[in-house]
């Protein structure tokens, strides 16, 4: 991924932005997702970058990608992430799910699915655990 863009001084190489606005453009939140390959000096920069972006903003960021355990869950939510996403797309995010929830409380909690399908066969188990989908 050489093609990198600086947000709020911060430069962005492995990281994918999602900035929501109402209306009037007044900036509500921004979804991270962590796109670093599979190896944990990657990781870990793209979490510093993660860290440096939530300490730079006054609205609440939400933190995705890279999760396979409980272990990222709370590295995003130390970072400084409102919330925290479960692909639903990877079994690994969906048997986590109960654990994380209980561990950190539903509200930071959130899904991400990718069709009606997949969020109506696992329904009862993201309203139970999570707060919100995507």
């Amino acid at each position: 991924m050489g093609d990198a863009f600086a947000f709020l001084g911060v430069l962005v190489t492995i990281l994918v932005l999602c900035v929501i606005t109402d209306e009037s453009n007044f900036l509500l939140r921004i979804i991270i997702f962590d796109l670093s390959p599979n190896e944990d000096e990657a990781h870990e920069k793209a979490l510093d970058t993660i860290k440096e972006i939530c300490e730079k903003v006054n609205v609440p960021v939400y933190g995705a990608g890279n999760v396979k355990r409980m272990e990222d869950v709370k590295k995003l939510l130390y970072a400084g992430c409102a919330r925290a996403i479960l692909n639903f797309s990877k079994e690994s995010n969906i048997s986590i799910l109960e654990e994380v929830s209980n561990k950190f409380g539903k509200d930071k909690i959130m899904v991400s699915v990718k069709d009606s399908v997949e969020l109506a066969s696992e329904l009862g188990l993201i309203e139970k655990f999570a707060c919100a989908v995507l």
